[in-house]
């Protein structure tokens, strides 16, 4: 079964957006693997290059990201992406202090358009325990400085607590 739900993405002054719809789906039920169990949608006003950069370039990344820790919340920002972007490299999420909250591996990328990793996360024991998820980022340039940025989440169980953190988090896009 699949799941429309939207929201308004808000606006950030270091990352311009705009007040547009947000689209979020998500398949509940019997799901085969193969497809995304979550896919959520944003329009980011920004060219396709800086939203490439915004995704890739850990310096940036820590503008905005921080760990998922439920006692932190997402208001813990400085968590900063690392990858040589090549792929069967590894991603690693690492937090000011230097621990790694989550990591993965490139599994294909088509810069700036695709980005396809996994990720493992490891701030939380459940979270850890579940597994790593596949993730893939697409960005179409919609023109007029705006990108859209489609985020589909493979290979969690719909009754996880990745599921359930994935739908449930506010965007920070």
């Amino acid at each position: 079964r699949l799941v429309r739900d939207e929201e308004v993405v808000g606006s950030n002054p270091a990352y311009p957006t705009i007040g547009l719809p947000v689209t979020r789906l998500r398949l509940t039920g019997g799901v085969s693997m193969s497809a995304p169990v979550h896919v959520y949608k944003a329009y980011i006003k920004a060219d396709l290059g800086e939203v490439w950069r915004g995704l890739t370039d850990g310096d940036l990344t820590a503008l905005y990201r921080g760990p998922c820790h439920p006692d932190l919340g997402m208001a813990e920002y400085g968590t900063g992406v690392k990858s040589d972007w090549k792929p069967g490299s590894p991603v690693q999420h690492i937090t000011r202090d230097g621990s790694v909250v989550a990591d993965g591996e490139v599994i294909a990328i088509d810069e700036p358009n695709r980005l396809e990793v996994t990720f493992h996360a490891h701030w939380d024991p459940e979270l850890e325990a579940e597994g790593p998820v596949r993730e893939v980022y697409r960005l179409e340039d919609e023109k007029m400085g705006l990108t859209k940025l489609t985020v589909e989440l493979y290979d969690a169980a719909p009754d996880s607590k990745t599921m359930a953190d994935t739908i449930d988090r506010k965007s920070v896009v």
